[in-house]
């Protein structure tokens, strides 16, 4: 088929074919599949090459060129795109000569995304597209590792004849590195972006443990999950959540904030169907130190200024109380909490079925080694973590350090 032809079809058949191997990927190999899900696959037919990637919320693919690959093929260029994600390979970068870099870490990716396995055992999952960055005396090497060897060569004059093209993707000038596969935007990620990776690479390691341990978990994930990553105070990162959850910037003077009512003050509530609910779920089971209870009631107390409506679900096996906001200031006071058996969160979310009002945010302060629900509810969960927890079944992850 020529490329006129591909092009008055829309590319609709190689669209699917994307999604056709992306939903593949989720199946038999859930960590690398559960982060992929995250992306968007962006249909560019004027890109340079296969691929580019953003390394947080886009993959462009150029279906003129995808559409001369295999599935399998198709299969490593995604898998490859993600790997950008998990190494956290922008941010690795650390000043180094961005040409040689881009090469370092595709070598590093594409010798990982090699060794996927198939379903089977027998074989890799994927097939390498020719002319890529592919070679077996960096395997077992990190990027930082393969930089070197890459430098010394180019020192030498050993740069292969290569010349350096720049290219526009997505609005933006990039620097082609020759690596037959992809290009690398140069966007820096912000310190609430690579954050925001780093626990979806956590998101994906509990998908796949989930999964009965199914399928390929690379090696290395420290450098996503600790190396790379900045240590961000715990409640920024859920003011951060509350904010994304109600996502309203305008007050409405019809809809006073009950925060303030109670104190004679008629505060503007935001505007909407209804002003903001947040429900926390607040676990005081034994495996809950008194320690993190008092940070988890402190934290409350400052979300409690920051939303119109906010309930706190009091509950260990089973819900012991229920505090509104305009009870928060005594029951904070009151400085205990009822409670201290074992942890089971199903009755805190039969409470919220129940209670007819869905909540726009749901935090969960507890430790995570209690029973859940099936199914993960219609709502946004948030789960507030001492460093040493169990794994969520779904919901975002923050962990107090």
């Amino acid at each position: 088929m020529s490329e006129a032809q591909l092009e008055a079809r829309d590319f609709a058949d190689e669209q699917a074919r994307w999604s056709a191997v992306r939903i593949q990927m989720l199946e038999l190999h859930p960590f690398w599949g559960h982060l992929l899900l995250q992306l968007r696959l962006v249909l560019e037919p004027t890109l340079p090459a296969i691929a580019a990637t953003d390394c947080l919320r886009h993959i462009w693919l150029n279906p003129l060129r995808t559409h001369a690959l295999t599935t399998r093929q198709l299969g490593f260029v995604l898998a490859h795109e993600v790997g950008h994600q998990v190494y956290a390979t922008l941010t690795r970068a650390r000043g180094r000569d961005q040409r040689l870099w881009n090469c370092a870490t595709d070598y590093a990716i594409n010798r990982i995304v090699a060794s996927i396995p198939n379903a089977s055992g027998t074989g890799p999952m994927y097939e390498p597209p020719p002319g890529i960055l592919l070679d077996r005396r960096f395997d077992g090497l990190l990027a930082e590792a393969i930089y070197d060897v890459l430098r010394e060569e180019a020192s030498g004059g050993d740069e292969g004849g290569s010349t350096t093209t720049v290219v526009e993707v997505a609005g933006q000038s990039v620097e082609e590195h020759g690596g037959g596969l992809d290009v690398h935007l140069p966007r820096d990620l912000d310190v609430d972006a690579r954050e925001e990776v780093a626990e979806r690479v956590r998101a994906a390691v509990a998908n796949h443990r989930a999964r009965g341990s199914r399928g390929d978990l690379p090696a290395g994930l420290s450098i996503a999950l600790n190396g790379a990553r900045p240590r961000i105070p715990w409640q920024r990162l859920l003011r951060r959540h509350v904010s994304t959850a109600l996502d309203r910037d305008e007050l409405d003077p019809r809809r006073p904030n009950r925060r303030w009512l109670h104190e004679g003050f008629m505060v503007p509530g935001l505007a909407g169907e209804h002003p903001g609910l947040v429900i926390v779920a607040l676990d005081t089971s034994g495996s809950m130190n008194r320690a993190q209870l008092s940070e988890a009631c402190a934290e409350v107390r400052v979300l409690a200024t920051q939303v119109s409506e906010l309930r706190v679900v009091v509950a260990d096996a089973a819900v012991q109380e229920v505090i509104e906001l305009d009870q928060m200031d005594r029951w904070l006071a009151r400085r205990a909490v009822r409670g201290g058996g074992g942890t089971d969160h199903r009755p805190v979310f039969e409470w919220v079925r129940k209670s007819r009002r869905p909540p726009d945010l749901f935090v969960g302060m507890t430790d995570l080694e209690s029973a859940f629900p099936a199914r993960a509810p219609g709502y946004p969960v948030v789960w507030i973590c001492p460093e040493a927890h169990g794994l969520a079944p779904w919901g975002q992850i923050v962990v107090v350090r």
